[in-house]
């Protein structure tokens, strides 16, 4: 295969070796790049890197267009852009949904829409301009335009609307394929015109039955693929399957290739990562999942796996989550860039440059580099394509696909070639430039295809197939033409394949017959596709070619054979079979594909191969039986099993191939069995193969094979056995429960068939197990078993009963015939439910507990405490128990040992400053504020850290005279509770515990009592586990937070714009605790709302701020973006480190677009450093 090097940085193809061939793609290795940092450019683009030789460009952002996802571009050179709203919020059931027919299954819908928008082009600036919401669709996941459409997948359908002379959309919508799988994100993800005119669309993991608009029904279940039919949706064809999740695009090479990344990560697919794949028609890509899994757990019995001897031709790229590929087939790039791949890697941040290299009849590469980097965490690239001016352009959704759209950011990214010492700048063309061509004549369009760039020739084509039969004889005369270029008889060939007729079914067969052999294989793929069935003059011309030494060309003829299906077919695919010596890693399964295509005349043929005893010949045959998918194939099977001629090894491979059907007819099922009791003894390899094949089939009915599974498991092959009891565990045959019981009762069966049996009696919920399980874990059996029988035993109990499981393990925990081993497994599966918390109080309440399992158990019961106040109630007394009982000096210095090796004092500052959970920083500030309520950080520190603990658990147990309680009630009937932090001759002012100061006049006040308790919550002991004790603890004693917390809470005015227009700024205030109230702000509004102020700062310095909110945000200092991932959790505090310039430095936080907002809190810390809402402190002057 080629060989990529690395020239100037660049890698460029050196040769060609016929002989190499990877049958596994391998994980693929990275190169470096000589990378340009674009901000010495343009200072917005700092942090983006680009290969040298290129320039970026921003060419749409805020306001223009927010958090894009694809864009698609007209051939009149308007530009279509889709927008990501925030997540998804209401739950809707499917069949809600107002488009398509999708079984019914929860699904979510957004409050704000998504867009779709289109926008002008300037000529002179190249910006993108004007944008114009044309749509505002339900749940999209892809759309593409074509030929004055717009084609878009949404919710299990795929619509299209017709773009109106002005430009706006007919609203009125034409479903042209329903009954898509999936939801939410994993929906279509790409919509892709073919060169032939047809739209390729990916479908994602599920049970799919694809409908067309002429009522063509493909039914698809468990897995995903790539699926065509023509613009109206007519005539609909399954393309190949086997994929999990195509991003971004589906790309053509210029040669008609088809291309995709699929995303493996997280999958349980090895490698691990994402794969670059040729897709090729009929192929299975190995990608299924499992009978119970909506869309991600795969089928372990039918994914592929590494070393799997398969067709799983792709390139595969390790540790990369790839959202879109796209192969570069334009001009405006140097030469040494044909044929360019780039990928999309938004883990990385990154584009990844790839050169495919040909093998054989697909393609393969060991090596990739970096195209584009960004050291921005909110660069998010979610699509990459061409468009018609040549250049590339990147979509940076500004978030990630898992949130789809945080109201803020995105951007469009346009990347040109502005050259090197060696390799001079190549100039862009007009992005309109093809608008006129629906103008010109036959002729000149004729004459274009000619033309040297490609992207001119596509776009002649496509004039030309809208001219219709009027170009017919032109192209016809071109395709005559001896001397014109092979390309431009592709570009011609593949216009006419729209108008097919016979006079066309003609030109591709003298093509096919003795033809230009660049053209052969486009003629053999349209004979394949659009010629009559049963052909005698198609099937001669395949014939001749059969035995092709190209290929590709070789793989096109024999599945048009099998399509084409004339009398004569099957017996010369069937010969073509056994003759075959090749090596191609895909021969096979296009033989097995065409084969299936002649139906059971084709078996017929396969299974006359039997008979004849040849033995090199069956071997060859059964390759391709082994790999069908068809129910005549399945029939075929049955078949072979009877014949005498094969071989046990044999039988065994046609076993395992049943694996290949995601059903099983009963008719089959039955007939199986048949065979089965007729066989006077089978080998055991033969047994296991069966039953493992039968593991696959859950849903089937398996009551006529009770005989056969009752006498494998009494069969003296323990493997026998073992593979018995998992087929019925995977089957899940729940009328087993009691047989199973029976044998794990006796103690003579080994551990090789125990651990199977727990493990199925586990799946089966057979209670009638437990009394027996607790006897192997306690009784008189566990000091017989062994330690990975009782583990396993264990851990069945608890998928039994997990209450039962709890009562019964409570007893063993402190005993010393109970391992270690066993404990440390039982703490684990006690943390998992309620019951099991409960337990593992008792358990330390007892004294027999390790003492250091006292964070593990906190951290259960905080977790049992969110769904319950009985856990809430458990950890506090966990704690104080521990840490503030008369024998807790042992805790104590466990606790502060811990401090030193295992606290995180960051983890701390975040409790601390955490607004809504603790509210720490609103009470105790720093350096002795008049209107502190608790004491400051600078006298806690001097504290012992017992007496910490005590007054975060225990806070009313000792109360500072300074910060006592007090309740004071009004003349007039008024009671209020807090601490009072300032008493002048004529008024009292009470803090209450949020920080908010209340003032009154002593003439009012009836009477002003001293309480025993304290402010502080006592909550602190409930919602804190030992860990988060620990960290704030840690952070509280920390010598450093004199210096780091020198600023204030931020308790002032701060800047609110609707829309980012300054006309309508509005200044509010916050609380005492630095609470700003916005839901008056952003109710009833559809406009992003953007807070500033500005931080001054007398020197260089850094500064701690911190965002509490319920709501996504985006926080920016002096313009650069510094939030670091998309906040997901209902309450949660975001803290930011800042680098902080001399004088006034602007902070903006914008949040979601169009959303109800409830608030946040806002703190900064620094020293010499303060707050306004204006830009009072400006730079010093030099």
């Amino acid at each position: 295969m080629y060989k990529l090097i690395h020239v100037s940085l660049i890698l460029l193809f050196i040769g060609f070796n016929p002989c190499e061939s990877i049958v596994f793609a391998q994980a693929s290795k990275k190169l470096k790049s000589n990378m340009i940092d674009q901000g010495e450019f343009n200072p917005a683009l700092k942090g983006i890197s680009v290969l040298e030789g290129f320039k970026v460009e921003v060419v749409a952002q805020n306001p223009n267009i927010v958090n894009p996802s694809s864009i698609s571009f007209s051939d009149d050179g308007k530009v279509f852009v889709l927008e990501r709203s925030p997540n998804f919020t209401k739950k809707l059931k499917a069949s809600s949904w107002a488009i398509g027919n999708l079984k019914e299954g929860t699904v979510l819908k957004k409050n704000i829409p998504d867009k779709i928008k289109t926008l002008s082009i300037n000529k002179t600036t190249g910006l993108w301009e004007s944008p114009i919401t044309l749509l505002e669709p339900f749940s999209p996941s892809a759309f593409v335009s074509n030929d004055s459409f717009i084609y878009l997948a949404d919710s299990g359908s795929i619509l299209r609307y017709k773009i109106k002379p002005d430009g706006g959309l007919e609203l009125k919508y034409e479903i042209i394929i329903k009954g898509i799988a999936g939801f939410n994100e994993y929906q279509v993800n790409a919509l892709t015109f073919g060169p032939d005119g047809w739209l390729y669309f990916h479908f994602p993991p599920g049970d799919s039955i694809l409908e067309g608009t002429d009522g063509k029904k493909i039914t698809v279940l468990r897995t995903g693929g790539i699926a065509r039919c023509k613009p109206d949706g007519k005539n609909l064809e399954l393309y190949s399957t086997g994929i999990r999740q195509a991003h971004g695009n589906l790309s053509f090479d210029l040669q008609g290739n088809l291309f995709s990344v699929d995303d493996q990560i997280s999958s349980g697919a090895k490698p691990a990562g994402a794969r670059l794949l040729h897709l090729t028609e009929g192929f299975d890509f190995g990608w299924h999942i499992a009978h119970h899994s909506n869309c991600c757990d795969p089928d372990l019995f039918r994914i592929l796996m590494e070393g799997d001897d398969a067709p799983y031709s792709a390139i595969n790229l390790p540790k990369v989550h790839a959202t879109s590929s796209h192969a570069y087939t334009d001009n405006k790039l140097p030469q040494k860039f044909k044929n360019l791949f780039l990928v999309t890697d938004d883990f990385s941040h990154e584009i990844l440059g790839i050169f495919p290299a040909k093998d054989k009849s697909t393609f393969l590469s060991s090596e990739y580099f970096t195209f584009l980097s960004s050291t921005d965490p909110m660069f998010f690239p979610s699509q990459i394509t061409q468009g018609p001016d040549g250049a590339i352009y990147i979509v940076d959704q500004g978030c990630s696909n898992e949130t789809e759209g945080l109201g803020v950011g995105g951007r469009i990214l346009r990347i040109r070639w502005q050259g090197t010492a060696t390799d001079p700048e190549i100039p862009l063309r007009s992005s309109d430039s093809f608008s006129s061509f629906d103008q010109k004549p036959v002729g000149d369009l004729v004459t274009l295809l000619d033309s040297e760039e490609n992207f001119i020739k596509i776009a002649a084509r496509n004039a030309l197939i809208r001219k219709g039969k009027d170009a017919f004889d032109s192209l016809v005369k071109l395709l005559k033409d001896e001397d014109k270029a092979s390309e431009t008889k592709l570009r011609a060939l593949e216009t006419l394949a729209h108008f097919w007729n016979k006079e066309v079914q003609l030109i591709c067969e003298n093509i096919l017959a003795d033809g230009d052999p660049n053209l052969q294989l486009l003629a053999a793929q349209y004979l394949c596709r659009f010629a009559s069935l049963g052909s005698d003059s198609i099937f001669n011309v395949l014939l001749k070619h059969l035995g092709s030494d190209t290929p590709e060309l070789r793989n096109a003829i024999t599945l048009a054979m099998g399509k084409n299906n004339a009398p004569g077919s099957a017996e010369s695919l069937v010969n073509s079979v056994l003759f075959y010596e090749g090596s191609d890693i895909r021969m096979l399964e296009v033989f097995a594909r065409a084969l299936e295509l002649t139906g059971k005349n084709g078996m017929d043929r396969i299974l006359a191969v039997g008979d004849t005893g040849v033995k090199k010949d069956i071997r060859k045959i059964l390759e391709v039986q082994t790999i069908m998918r068809t129910t005549p194939a399945l029939e075929g099977t049955l078949a072979w099993l009877e014949n005498q001629n094969i071989s046990g090894s044999e039988i065994v491979d046609l076993l395992k191939s049943l694996k290949n059907h995601k059903q099983i007819p009963d008719v089959i099922l039955s007939q199986l069995a048949l065979y089965c009791f007729k066989q006077p003894t089978m080998e055991a390899p033969i047994k296991i193969a069966l039953l493992e094949s039968l593991s696959c089939f859950p849903n089937a009915s398996f009551k006529v094979w009770e005989k056969f599974l009752d006498a494998c498991l009494e069969d003296s092959d323990i493997k026998t056995k073992i593979a018995c009891i998992g087929m019925i565990k995977n089957a899940n045959i729940s009328s087993y429960s009691k047989k199973l019981n029976s044998r794990i009762s006796s103690q003579e069966i080994q551990d090789e068939e125990k651990i199977p049996l727990l493990e199925t009696l586990a799946v089966l919920k057979t209670k009638e197990s437990i009394p027996i399980i607790i006897n192997i874990l306690s009784g008189t059996r566990s000091q017989r078993e062994s330690l990975k029988v009782r583990q396993v035993a264990l851990q069945a109990l608890f998928a039994i009963d997990p209450d039962k499981a709890s009562e019964s393990i409570q007893g063993l925990l402190g005993s010393v015939l109970f391992p270690d081993t066993l404990k440390s497994e039982a703490l684990q599966l006690l943390e998992k439910t309620p019951s099991g918390a409960k337990v593992l109080f008792a358990y330390f309440d007892s004294g027999k507990c390790d003492p250091n399992l006292l964070p593990a158990i906190s951290e259960c019961l905080k977790k049992f405490g969110l769904k319950s106040s009985e856990g809430k109630g458990l950890n506090s007394l966990l704690l104080k128990k521990a840490l503030l009982g008369d024998n807790n000096l042992s805790q104590l210095q466990l606790f502060e040992a811990s401090m030193k090796s295992s606290a995180s004092i960051k983890r701390g500052k975040e409790t601390f400053l955490n607004a809504n959970n603790h509210s720490c920083i609103s009470c105790h500030a720093i350096n002795k504020n008049d209107t502190t309520i608790g004491p400051d950080l600078a006298f806690i520190q001097k504290m012992e850290t017992a007496k910490i603990i005590r007054s975060l658990l225990d806070p009313a147990h000792e109360i500072n005279p300074a910060h006592s309680t007090f309740e004071l009630k009004t003349k007039t009937g008024k009671t209020a509770i807090g601490v009072k932090i300032r008493s002048a001759q004529n008024q009292i002012m009470l803090a209450d515990a949020t920080g908010t100061v209340s003032t009154f006049s002593k003439n009012e006040i009836a009477s002003l009592i001293p309480l025993k308790n304290s402010i502080m919550p006592d909550s602190v002991s409930s919602e804190l586990s030992y860990r988060e004790l620990l960290d704030l603890v840690s952070f509280l004693k920390d010598p450093t937070n004199s210096k780091a917390f020198s600023g204030a809470s931020y308790a002032g005015q701060i800047k609110v714009n609707k829309g980012l227009d300054d006309s309508k700024s509005v200044l509010i205030s916050a609380r005492n605790d630095g609470f700003f109230d916005l839901q008056k702000y952003s109710q009833g509004t559809s406009e992003q709302l953007s807070f500033h102020f500005y931080l001054n700062s007398n020197n260089q310095s850094k500064s701690l701020v911190s965002v509490t909110s319920r709501d996504s945000l985006e926080l920016r200092i002096n313009s650069v973006l510094k939030t670091e991932q998309q906040i997901k959790k209902s309450a949660t505090t975001c803290t930011f480190d800042l680098d902080l310039n001399p004088g006034s430095n602007l902070i903006e936080i914008d949040f979601s677009k169009g959303k109800k907002l409830e608030g946040f809190y806002l703190h900064f810390t620094g020293d010499g450093i303060n707050g306004s809402s204006i830009n009072n402190n400006p730079a010093p002057k030099d």
